[in-house]
């Protein structure tokens, strides 16, 4: 049968597994929820079926047969770029390189608030096709386009208020976002549903040391998350290192790069090393982070930073062949906090632009380096819920067998994915991981509550 359509109720789905990012995984499984109201799901038992129909409340639950399925927690997609949904997939330009891309993006950037509000509704629309709850946004324009883009409430996370400003620029890149920060309240909830308000210097070679300093400060003053680009390209590297390539020339070619500026780079320090001071002030996500040394690994492993990695991005414009394999791994086995992005729609295979989605990126990384599969939902899931400073134990499922009374164990959402083209003998995650499906949201996704709700 179909979900209903009502907010309130009991529901049981029988499936052929579960699993979640703490290692649990079972198969067959039953979950028992409670739907109380728009966005508001509670689980009440996670089991065999055997298990789940002796507990008190499954004899009056609507009973949703999902026999191909395997559920899981709602999905964290940690780094986006939502308001850049209108461009679409575009091919890279092995000839521009990533100075050119971002060009292009400059040009084909929407202008104006309202056409900036239409393309992150669909980025979010897009996020929830593909099994997200919450989202790690880059916001561009300001808090007056940030209100209006993501105040609709359908995911929860961090929308990060996009700092440029270098050079001449970063003395009116400081006046504005203090600014900012005195016309809004950072940190959350701030009346934008469930997403906390941060900040975001864009990257060591689009904002000033100051700038970066000036943001972090009023962050930690206000608990609120904090963001960056890191370390992501070859031109990044040449820029901090060495003071020179295809960024410098970029910044020349604005106006920006001035001697002043020119004393900050080339003085040989990677992109993490020049920018360790920010890191060790304050809990940062780096995006990205695709170059990096043993130096490197061992500075982010002394603070208290998060990596989100995008691996479809980083195969996209090729950075593999610059630094060598990402080594999120050895990350992980240093403690880093590392979970998983999409980057923007822009650097996605145009057959994957019906969604935004972490469960595209584990599969990925499944086919290319056979991770361990509970790893990586941990990174789709627990880890990314972590570095938005958002509750990790919603981004699980639980106990197996565990009956909860009062309240329930309150979850961000479940998701099924149909795993008929899998071998049933394999481990319920490693069929969600070899299936071609898109995740179903069980069962009322967070866009159908909101619009039930009003």
């Amino acid at each position: 049968m179909n979900p209903p359509d009502a907010l309130d109720g009991l529901f049981r789905i029988d499936a052929a597994g579960c699993a979640d990012g703490t290692g649990f995984a079972l198969a067959p499984a039953s979950l028992l929820l409670r739907c109380s109201g728009p966005a508001r799901l509670e689980v009440l038992a996670v089991g065999s079926p055997e298990a789940v129909s002796r507990h008190e409340a499954a004899g009056g639950a609507c009973r949703l047969q999902r026999p191909h399925s395997i559920l899981l927690p709602a999905l964290v997609n940690a780094h986006a770029h939502l308001d850049l949904t209108h461009i679409g997939p575009q091919p890279f330009d092995q000839q521009g390189g990533f100075t050119g891309w971002i060009g292009m993006i400059r040009e084909r950037r929407a202008s104006g608030i309202l056409p900036g509000i239409q393309s992150v509704r669909r980025g979010v629309g897009l996020c929830l096709m593909g099994g997200a709850a919450a989202v790690g946004d880059i916001v561009a324009g300001g808090p007056e386009a940030a209100q209006a883009q993501l105040r609709d409430g359908r995911l929860s996370g961090a929308a990060f208020l996009e700092l440029l400003g270098i050079g001449p620029r970063e003395p009116v890149a400081i006046e504005r976002v203090r600014s900012w920060a005195a016309d809004i309240r950072l940190g959350g909830p701030n009346g934008w549903g469930g997403l906390a308000v941060g900040l975001q210097p864009h990257a060591p070679y689009s904002a000033g040391m100051k700038l970066y300093q000036v943001a972090a400060d009023l962050c930690r003053a206000a608990h609120a998350p904090f963001a960056t680009h890191l370390a992501e390209s070859r031109d990044e590297h040449e820029l901090v290192a060495e003071g020179r390539g295809p960024l410098r020339d970029f910044l020349d070619s604005l106006g920006l790069w001035t001697t002043s500026l020119a004393s900050c780079f080339g003085r040989g320090l990677s992109p993490v090393q020049f920018l360790y001071p920010v890191l060790r002030a304050i809990p940062t996500l780096a995006a990205h982070v695709n170059d990096c040394s043993d130096d490197d690994l061992n500075l982010l492993a002394q603070t208290r930073t998060s990596v989100v990695y995008c691996p479809r991005s980083a195969s996209y414009f090729g950075h593999h062949a610059d630094f060598g394999p990402h080594r999120y791994q050895d990350m992980l086995s240093v403690g880093i906090n590392v979970c998983l992005g999409t980057d923007s729609i822009v650097n996605l295979p145009p057959q994957h632009a019906d969604r935004l989605s972490t469960l595209d990126e584990m599969r990925f990384l499944w086919a290319r380096d056979r991770f361990n599969p509970a790893k990586l939902l941990a990174m789709a899931t627990i880890h990314g819920a972590l570095s938005l400073g958002l509750d990790p134990n919603r981004f699980t499922l639980a106990t197996p067998g565990a009956a909860y009374g009062g309240e329930g164990r309150r979850v961000a959402g479940i998701i099924g994915v149909d795993a008929s083209d899998t071998d049933p003998a394999l481990h319920p995650l490693i069929r969600v991981l070899e299936s071609c499906s898109l995740p179903e949201w069980l069962p009322l996704p967070p866009e159908a509550a909101m619009e039930e709700g009003g």
